[in-house]
């Protein structure tokens, strides 16, 4: 072989390093990462078999264990039907007691029994994108597994901050740690992007260290800690809610129509139009909606910002079945997913507003959380009257708002509704 090709694999060799080499650095962090990592069950206790099935891991030597909320909120939800329990490396299992909550962030704190316990360290320093990661859980109750992935720095068009690993995390590996090469905590693993490649989401460390610091008394109960929760949703929808009504809702144009547009870079906006040769008339659809959302429970999700507007175009239809059509299409709220026992039942109030010579009819739809006092969802839908051919209809869903931040915000979106008579 010539000297000059040896010379080349020679530092080919040294700038890659060799696969073994992540190899068996996967496997010194699996084996010194495992007796820190605890899969997390919410029990029924009536059959004692599991509901909800999770991971977390030990953070002090007294047994203080990070997790997801969305891992134990079933617990909050009915904490007189289930316990939370924790299942160790070693087969060992036992009693968690939830002592505080991070809902914003889906953070969940917990403590079991012991002492002189091995835990992990949060990393106290900056990852930089591109830096190898790994993730370790309990994916699909498969038993515990470390996946490698890669540090893609954080989520910048979204309310809520997230860390974008590009690694393969499943379902049961929710509330694993995310390691660095030293072995500390950078993250929590929280979601994965659904139909979509690698791509998964982690909490960052520091609101791990913020809800550690925040714990105020070990013996709230599943009352306080709802109470807590709803607190931290209405502070964080106050943050939010307030920095948009403090400037002027962008708008844009739709036919002969202005309507509210993408409110900012934690929305994604799509159009869409039905224009067939054979339908006798045509629309034009925009939708808006909030990246992100704070899960509460499994079908109760809180934070979110969601707009539609259509415009309906008669092609030949004539006055009087063109009516029917736009009347048929007008329909109140009724797709909300949610269950009794955690809404109360809409309440619906319906009005005509003028505003630059155009007429709307209105229909504003209230719903109150039952567990979380001071919460809820709305349902605007506004419709032009000002022609016999076409019309504007716009809807309106904000979740988990307080009803100052909900009311303010339906009367200013409907102001950004007008256009041409």
């Amino acid at each position: 072989m010539p000297r000059s090709l040896q010379l080349f694999l020679l530092a080919f060799a040294l700038a890659c390093p060799a696969p073994a080499v992540a190899q068996d650095r996967a496997q010194a962090l699996f084996e010194a990462a495992k007796v820190k990592v605890v899969k997390i069950s919410v029990v029924l206790n009536a059959t004692r078999s599991q509901a909800t099935v999770g991971s977390g891991f030990l953070v002090s030597s007294d047994g203080l264990v990070v997790s997801n909320f969305h891992v134990v909120s079933e617990f909050l939800r009915r904490p007189e039907q289930y316990t939370i329990e924790y299942t160790r490396h070693d087969g060992s299992r036992g009693p968690l007691q939830l002592i505080n909550v991070d809902v914003v962030h889906d953070l969940a704190l917990l403590r079991m029994e012991g002492s002189g316990l091995p835990h992990f360290s949060l990393l106290g320093r900056k990852m930089a994108k591109g830096e190898r990661g790994f993730s370790i859980g309990n994916p699909h109750d498969l038993g515990l597994t470390i996946v490698e992935g890669t540090y893609n720095g954080t989520i910048t068009e979204s309310l809520y901050e997230h860390i974008h690993f590009t690694g393969a995390i499943n379902p049961g590996m929710s509330g694993g740690p995310a390691l660095a090469r030293e072995g500390a905590v950078f993250g929590v693993n929280v979601a994965r992007l659904v139909d979509a490649q690698l791509v998964s989401f982690l909490v960052p460390a520091r609101f791990v260290a913020t809800l550690i610091a925040d714990v105020r008394d070990e013996a709230a109960t599943p009352q306080t800690l709802l109470k807590r929760a709803r607190d931290q949703i209405v502070n964080a929808q106050d943050l939010h809610l307030g920095r948009l009504l403090d400037a002027e809702l962008p708008q844009a144009g739709l036919g002969a129509y202005r309507v509210a547009d993408r409110l900012g870079p934690f929305m994604r906006c799509w159009g869409r139009a039905a224009t067939e040769r054979r339908r006798p008339y045509r629309t034009n659809q925009q939708n808006c909606s909030s990246e992100a959302s704070i899960f509460v429970f499994d079908d109760v999700r809180t934070g979110s910002i969601d707009f539609e507007h259509v415009l309906l175009e008669s092609r030949g239809l004539g006055w009087l079945r063109f009516y029917k059509l736009y009347e048929s299409r007008f329909a109140y709220a009724d797709s909300l997913p949610g269950r009794e026992e955690d809404f109360t039942e809409f309440r619906c109030t319906a009005d005509f507003v003028r505003q630059e010579g155009l007429t709307l009819r209105t229909v504003l739809c209230v719903r109150a959380y039952k567990r979380l006092a001071g919460l809820y969802d709305f349902w605007l839908r506004a419709a032009s009257l000002n022609a016999y051919d076409r019309g504007l209809q716009s809807t309106l869903v904000l979740t988990g708002v307080s009803w100052e931040n909900g009311t303010r915000f339906s009367r200013r979106y409907l102001e950004t509704i007008g256009g041409t008579p």
